[in-house]
């Protein structure tokens, strides 16, 4: 065999385990699972649905203030009554006093009432993102989306794999109808 042959051989083998070597590397390239991350907290603060939950429950927390303000000003009022005579009536005692366990009463409820609707709130708003980000996430094709909230879950992640400004967009497209 000549040299020019064995060159020829030479360079035609490597070559083909450049090419094979190419081959397989685009192969398991393509063969990735496509993934991305959200910034749970991000996506959960530009959630419309979110901002007109947190608006109704502001306006309810209002309207039980202006309440609890009154029957605070009454009971405050009958209080000053009472202070100012000498000797006040056992039924004027009792007047101020059913009237301020009726305030502190209500003031109790509101406050445990607004804790329930806060989780309430809380669930719908979650179980809506969930939904909406499981839909994103078919409708490109993702394999995975892992939620980065800063539990240590999602310890590091390249910025150009975080889809919450295109899921927070998503999101609220969706929940507008």
């Amino acid at each position: 065999m000549t040299t020019n042959t064995s060159s020829l051989l030479f360079r035609s083998a490597a070559l083909l385990g450049i090419g094979a070597t190419l081959v397989v590397a685009l192969l398991s390239y393509l063969d990735r699972p496509k993934t991305g991350y959200v910034n749970l907290a991000e996506v959960y603060e530009n959630f419309s649905m979110k901002k007109e939950l947190e608006q109704q429950l502001d306006q309810t927390l209002v309207l039980r203030k202006n309440i609890l303000d009154s029957l605070k000003m009454d009971v405050e009022a009958l209080g000053r009554q009472l202070e100012a005579q000498e000797a006040p009536a056992d039924k004027d005692i009792a007047v101020f006093q059913a009237r301020r366990n009726n305030f502190l009463q209500k003031e109790q409820r509101f406050r445990e009432e607004e804790s329930q609707i806060k989780a309430q709130y809380q669930e719908q708003i979650w179980t809506q993102l969930n939904q909406y980000i499981e839909q994103y996430g078919e409708e490109n094709s993702y394999d995975f989306i892992h939620g980065a909230d800063g539990s240590g879950s999602l310890m590091f992640a390249q910025k150009d794999h975080d889809l919450s400004k295109e899921i927070a967009t998503y999101v609220n497209e969706k929940y507008k109808g």
